[in-house]
């Protein structure tokens, strides 16, 4: 560490040890049901058919190496609406991609939280190609829709939650 740094080190540090120690006098003992958790970016269906590839399973594995060692029991993923709709493009091959993500957190231990929003249309934002898949969209038709992927999901993803 450089030496212009060392008096804010030691700051920090002590500051630190005080917070964790305060937490420690009042933490409640017995086992509390709290699952440390964070999302899986690389899955998340916003990136669109890059999803597929295999350099994204790769980021999704090393991804999964670093929570396990940082501790994590749960990940969120990030499941957007249409792709498992039987309607949309490739939908087939995006549920294999998360039926494969389900199958490596159950290998590692790890619990799975599906988040079922929907993929956002600006490109800014998202690469999935829901743009034309939106055009014309009712809200009947976009329930049952939801509910399908829903129901695919349960069945076929099996997440923890």
């Amino acid at each position: 560490m450089p030496a212009e740094y060392a008096g804010l080190y030691t700051m920090l540090g002590a500051q630190l040890r005080a917070i964790d120690q305060h937490l420690s006098s009042r933490a409640p003992s017995g086992r509390h049901d709290v699952l440390f958790s964070t999302e899986l970016l690389p899955a998340n269906a916003n990136i669109g058919e890059s999803l597929l590839r295999e350099e994204t399973w790769q980021a999704v594995t090393v991804n999964l190496d670093r929570f396990q060692g940082l501790g994590v029991c749960a990940v969120k993923v990030a499941i957007k609406y249409p792709v498992l709709v039987s309607g949309f493009p490739r939908s087939t091959e995006y549920l294999e991609f998360y039926k494969r993500v389900a199958l490596e957190l159950r290998r590692r231990n790890i619990k799975m939280l599906a988040q079922m929003t929907n993929g956002f249309r600006e490109p800014a934002f998202s690469s999935l190609p829901v743009e034309t898949y939106y055009a014309g969209l009712t809200w009947e038709r976009f329930k049952r829709e939801k509910r399908q992927q829903a129901e695919v999901i349960i069945r076929e993803v099996r997440p923890d939650s």
